[in-house]
């Protein structure tokens, strides 16, 4: 009588089917917890959930490994870090012995080939980029900011996550070896969230809560300390699109326009000149000022 019941969806059972390490229970277990969340079985039973992030599955299943390694890191008597790292399907090529001995996150951090297999696979960067306490470890750590900068997969992974986003923006180093990468373009520059978090950290604002451009253009008192900032209006000006954003708003040209510091980073770049000339929002503000004209004169 005490037994529980399991009824599957057919998509369910072909899930379990194709599973290939034995672990149907996990299977299970996950599909459950996808659909009911907190009001899951699953998760009012801390063995189950317990078990269940420590698994194969868990470890590879992209909407949940993420608070699956935040449970191993945060419960080190519960689980191995070592052998939960070792779980990852694309990530075998490289040994499963990397990952022994390495039961903390900071451990993880400074060690390099690790690091360096880990940052290369799409799986384990959706997992380390959602995890909070994992990526605390690695904006902190240069060897693994070496490795995840160098790696376009990595560098993707942390530009779509704002925990990801949030720890890089909180470490200088972390933040420079970002915006130094050669996939920084492709993966942060022209990204909304990425780049108003990024732009937000330069001129030393609140960028926590921050999700995207929308969030800063509008806010009066961000885009004057934006527009104070050297090092802030040098991102945005080579950011079409944190340019558009700004261009598109009466509020963030009107600090824009009115800051010798800003205008000298917009008549600087051509990405940002270009969205200045086709906004007719952005070119009152700048007729209108006298900063504004002498920058661009000069």
């Amino acid at each position: 009588m005490g037994d529980r019941v399991f009824i599957a969806r057919q998509d369910t059972l072909e899930a379990v089917q194709r599973n290939t390490d034995g672990e149907i229970l996990p299977a299970l277990w996950i599909a459950e917890y996808k659909l009911h969340g907190e009001n899951s079985y699953v998760f009012r039973d801390a063995d189950v959930l317990a078990r269940m992030y420590r698994s194969t599955a868990a470890v590879n299943d992209p909407q949940i490994n993420g608070e699956a390694l935040e449970f191993v890191l945060t419960h080190p008597g519960a689980a191995s870090l070592s052998d939960w790292l070792a779980r990852f399907s694309d990530a075998r090529a490289a040994g499963q012995d990397l990952f022994t001995g390495l039961e903390t996150a900071a451990e993880l951090a400074e060690n390099r080939a690790a690091m360096t297999a880990l940052s290369a696979s799409e799986t384990a960067m959706t997992a380390l980029s959602a995890s909070e306490t994992a990526m605390t470890a690695l904006s902190a750590s240069e060897t693994a900011m070496t490795a995840l900068s160098a790696s376009e997969t990595a560098m993707t992974a942390l530009g779509e996550s704002g925990t990801a986003m949030n720890a890089v923006c909180s470490v200088e180093m972390a933040l420079d070896k970002a915006m130094k990468s050669t996939h920084y373009e492709k993966t942060m520059r022209e990204k909304g969230m990425p780049i108003a978090k990024i732009v937000a950290a330069l001129a030393g604002i609140e960028f926590e809560t921050i999700s995207g451009m929308a969030g800063i253009v509008s806010n009066s008192t961000a885009m004057t300390a934006i527009a104070a900032s050297g090092t802030a209006m040098t991102a945005i000006a080579a950011s079409g699109t944190a340019m558009t954003a700004i261009a598109a708003s009466g509020t963030a040209m009107t600090a824009i326009a009115a800051s010798g510091t800003a205008m000298t980073a917009i008549a600087a770049s051509g990405t940002a000149m270009t969205a200045i000339a086709a906004s007719g929002t952005a070119m009152t503000a700048i007729a209108a000022s006298g900063t504004a004209m002498t920058a661009i004169a000069a």
